[in-house]
């Protein structure tokens, strides 16, 4: 716990002098108690309605800041953290009283964290904001609270973590063809009959010296699906084994220390790593929400918008991650409708002891997520009726595109072969697809064709997530960059 010395003293009251003085004795005493503790142990001195009048009459002159204010981003991280520990600690339909989970524990110390350097006594102000905030949704009175504060509300068990979510838009597919410090053109699709297209400009950070080079991969876009599906789930502070779990669909997972570096190193260079989007065609064409009488539409952001913190996890410290804003690229495709939500039970294979296939397995290696990535993605799009993709036929020659393995010998096509029918048939055992068949050319087997339901389905709700309104603001700009070259991608 961090010392008294890190707090500053609570402000001085505007209101309610004696009832301020209460808690300022209090707060002194324990800087970062919470409302319910605070009513639970000082119950003796202090009154529900006298720790809401001074709570009110210390800090709410202090929360009140303009979104330009330097503290302005700390004391919405320490709010957000407020509310999902509440959240957590007393999930809707759940017990009064819930055992501290990782998510929870992690949530707890992202609170602590945004808290060093202010004033005592706001993790109070915080968890009562938290406390009265579920006590309307409740009662069933609206909200006039930032849309990630009401998708949190609406997750009746945070620790559920049930749907796979893909980002299906032209950019995401095309990550790793997007050349640094140039202007990527990336064709999105036509409107009344002329292209329209996004720039995307890529800046890698120089510092960090990865194996895979500085560019983004195949296994990134499996990494951004993952963190994407814990924020859907209601999760915005994670490890990676909890990140891992997300892209695997896997409940209890075991990792080696290679995967979780693998995936550390990664994180760290999407994290440091900046993407700009030119979205003024699209604006023009009105193929996002945001472009509605708009002239030009360009927004630069980390790609992973998160802080790193060390947490202790059942008697043991961790490296954890906490969001603190919307991911650009899934912000981009939430906008577009162009978001799939799958079981998570797709992605963790597994055989009915009756099955032909029972002995069969897949090990989670970075080239099997990125497989199951692509399948379900090119599955997805054949789904979607929205889509104008009428091929079901998926060729190798993509599928070795993909993997980064563009010409692999023989025995190795044998095997990614094999890999794809393992999949596809665990697919059709779990009734996502109706079947597949081979296909040839001549005599060589060139790709799968897939059989879908007689029925389409159609795709889910595309989410509109976003993490506290208040850090977007001012992400709009205009677009005022040099010249660059410029990479056309279709």
């Amino acid at each position: 716990m961090p010392k008294k010395s890190e707090f500053l003293p609570p402000p001085k009251p505007d209101s309610h002098p004696e009832e301020a003085a209460i808690l300022t004795h209090i707060f002194k005493k324990e800087p970062l108690i919470t409302y319910r503790d605070l009513l639970d142990k000082y119950k003796s001195e202090v009154s529900e309605k006298q720790a809401l009048s001074g709570l009110l009459g210390l800090f709410t002159a202090y929360v009140d800041r303009p979104d330009d204010d330097p503290l302005f981003p700390q004391l919405m991280q320490a709010k957000q953290a407020a509310l999902q520990m509440e959240i957590l600690s007393r999930p809707i339909g759940g017990n009064l009283s819930m055992p501290e989970t990782e998510i929870q524990i992690l949530a707890k110390a992202a609170l602590k964290s945004a808290l060093v350097g202010l004033p005592a006594g706001l993790a109070c102000y915080f968890t009562c904001y938290a406390v009265a905030t579920r006590a309307l949704s409740a009662s069933g009175n609206a909200l006039s609270e930032p849309l990630a504060e009401r998708i949190l509300l609406s997750s009746a068990n945070q620790n559920a973590l049930t749907q796979y979510s893909m980002q299906t838009d032209s950019i995401f597919r095309n990550l790793p063809k997007l050349l640094p410090e140039e202007e990527n053109e990336v064709y999105v699709g036509k409107s009344a009959g002329k292209n329209v297209s996004t720039i995307v400009t890529m800046d890698f950070p120089k510092t960090l010296a990865l194996d895979g080079g500085g560019s983004l991969t195949n296994f990134d876009k499996a990494i951004l699906n993952g963190v994407s599906s814990l924020l859907i789930a209601g999760t915005i502070y994670f490890t990676i084994p909890m990140l891992y779990r997300a892209m695997i669909g896997s409940e209890n997972p075991s990792m080696r220390e290679e995967a979780v570096q693998t995936i550390r190193e990664r994180l760290e260079f999407m994290r440091h790593s900046t993407i700009t989007l030119d979205c003024t065609e699209e604006a023009a064409a009105n193929f996002i929400k945001e472009g509605q009488n708009l002239q030009s539409l360009t927004f630069s952001q980390y790609l992973l918008p998160m802080n790193r913190m060390n947490a202790v996890l059942n008697g043991r410290e961790v490296e954890a991650y906490f969001l603190i804003d919307t991911p650009p690229l899934f912000q981009y495709a939430s906008n577009k409708r162009q978001i799939s939500l799958v079981d998570m039970d797709l992605l963790n294979v597994h055989f009915a002891e009756d099955s032909p296939l029972a002995g069969a397995s897949l090990n989670n290696t970075p080239a099997i997520i990125v497989l199951k990535n692509y399948l379900l993605t090119r599955i997805e799009g054949m789904k979607n009726p929205n889509n104008r993709l009428q091929s079901r036929k998926i060729l190798f020659t993509s599928i070795y595109e993909e993997l980064g393995e563009p010409s692999p010998i023989k025995q190795r096509r044998q095997r990614l072969r094999n890999y794809t029918e393992i999949y596809l048939e665990y697919l059709t055992q779990q009734n996502y697809i109706s079947g597949y068949s081979f296909t040839r050319t001549g005599r060589v087997v060139d790709g799968v064709e897939i059989v879908l339901d007689r029925t389409t389905r159609r795709p889910a709700p595309t989410p509109e997530l976003t993490l506290p309104d208040e850090t977007n603001k001012g992400r709009f700009k205009p677009n005022k960059q040099k010249p660059r070259k410029r990479n056309m991608i279709r």
